[in-house]
């Protein structure tokens, strides 16, 4: 079931103010355009938030960025990107809070999650470099 599952990068962006966040989530083997990126979403440039910035919104440590620490977002400050090959698989993978295991979610279950928690999740076709 794992191998069959789709295999996620998670990213937490900001803006270059510092008042829009991003969760992104896109395929595993992609390299972002993080300019077209940042255009597409209309927040100019985007960099990496923080280790810090990534404590305060998801309570999260660098290398465990997961689509359900969206949970500890209860201001709803960080915005849901998700990649459009990414939101049709059937099964995603992703950690559960940590990094030292991997969960196989259905997508119905993702979707129930975000929905649960109060975010949406905003497709889009993730620009890539190439």
């Amino acid at each position: 079931m794992l191998e069959d599952a789709c295999k996620t990068k998670n990213l937490f962006l900001q803006d270059r103010n510092g008042l829009r966040y991003f969760f992104v989530v896109t395929l595993s083997d992609q390299t972002i355009d993080l300019k077209a990126l940042g255009s597409m979403l209309g927040a100019g440039k985007l960099n990496f938030a923080s280790p810090d910035l990534l404590r305060q919104y998801l309570d999260l440590d660098r290398g465990a960025v997961t689509i359900l620490g969206v949970i500890n977002d209860v201001n709803h400050a960080v915005e849901v990107i998700v990649d459009e090959d990414v939101w049709s698989a059937r099964t995603i993978q992703c950690h559960p809070l940590v990094n030292t295991c991997t969960l196989v979610f259905s997508q119905e279950h993702i979707r129930g999650f975000l929905e649960l928690t109060g975010h949406q999740a905003h497709m889009h076709r993730i620009p890539v470099k190439t």
